[in-house]
């Protein structure tokens, strides 16, 4: 089983519930409880509010959102983007396009 004891660490890995139930050593849905009592978000919420910032650091003019999606472990480019669209309020193709606006 992986460590996941730090998300940044870990950014590019698949997270399960389980696993990190299992890592806090209690079950899942006492984990979940707390988790959001803890932070206002469900542990899953977290980990992609979490996987979007980092990965929105890295885009760039030139870059390959597929290959980003796939990086940070989203199942495709649709789930890719409709996660960043909720996080930042901008789909990522968007985003980018406003940096090559910049330039």
């Amino acid at each position: 089983m992986p460590d996941f004891c730090n998300i940044e660490d870990n950014i590019y890995n698949k997270f399960c519930l389980d696993e990190l139930s299992k890592m806090a050593n209690i079950n899942k849905y006492g984990f979940v409880k707390k988790f959001k009592t803890s932070t206002g978000m469900t542990p899953m919420n977290y980990i992609l509010m979490k996987k979007i910032f980092s990965c929105k650091t890295f885009i760039e003019p030139n870059s390959e959102l597929t290959e980003l999606a796939y990086l940070y472990n989203f199942s495709d480019l649709a789930h890719f983007s409709k996660t960043f669209k909720r996080y930042i309020g901008i789909s990522p193709k968007k985003f980018q396009a406003n940096l090559i606006e910049i330039l």
